[in-house]
């Protein structure tokens, strides 16, 4: 490992640094928006560090704060998310980081998470798991116990989705 003259190779070692120059290294490459599952992880990570660097306790993150991080486009990237976090972690007077803290910019641009444009109805999911199960080897009293049914229902199930033919005769 070389270490640029004006660094140490103490400082390199630190994870807090490891992390921030990996954070900042993926800032460019997938845009956060894209990767909303990251933003607890990020959030938890830069709590920590500024928590710490500030002298405070802050450790906790309200699932409201959460939800609404994770609902803003980001168009700054990490280092957005980062600086967010440091405000909020500065101003704030408990261990919990609440929405109250949260900049306003941030919260009138929510984006809510893109959803699939054709979503398949729960009844017809039920029908579609219903007819694998009956093209599999299990006899109704399994297939019922799997599905978390009586068997009663199932019957009714399978009349009602018209796939009775498909039942075995075994029971």
């Amino acid at each position: 490992m070389s270490a640029p003259s004006h660094q140490a190779i103490a400082e390199l070692l630190d994870v807090s640094s490891l992390a921030d120059g990996f954070f900042g290294y993926c800032s460019f490459m997938v845009p956060l928006a894209e990767r909303r599952d990251d933003i607890p992880a990020l959030v938890d990570h830069f709590t920590r560090k500024f928590s710490s660097s500030m002298g405070k306790n802050v450790l906790k993150v309200h699932d409201l704060v959460l939800e609404s991080l994770m609902n803003y486009s980001w168009p700054g990237n990490i280092r957005e998310l980062q600086n967010v976090i440091e405000r909020i972690v500065n101003i704030a007077h408990s261990d919990e980081i609440t929405v109250e803290l949260i900049p306003l910019e941030i919260l009138k641009n929510q984006q809510p998470w893109a959803y699939p444009q054709e979503i398949t109805p729960p009844k017809d999911l039920e029908r579609l798991m219903i007819m694998k199960m009956m093209h599999s080897n299990l006899s109704k009293k399994e297939i019922a116990r799997n599905l978390k049914m009586a068997r009663s229902t199932l019957y009714r199930k399978l009349e009602k989705y018209n796939v009775s033919s498909l039942v075995p005769k075994t029971i």
